[in-house]
């Protein structure tokens, strides 16, 4: 689940690729993932 934020620029093979640092949007924007768990 990720926000179309998190994928890089739409690519010229059609392929859509999360950026590196990408952040699930289930977490929420505010919660620290090194938190969790």
């Amino acid at each position: 689940h990720f926000d179309d934020s998190q994928f890089e620029n739409r690519r010229q093979d059609g392929w859509r690729k999360l950026k590196p640092n990408a952040i699930p949007t289930i977490f929420g924007s505010n919660s620290d993932p090194s938190s969790i768990g």
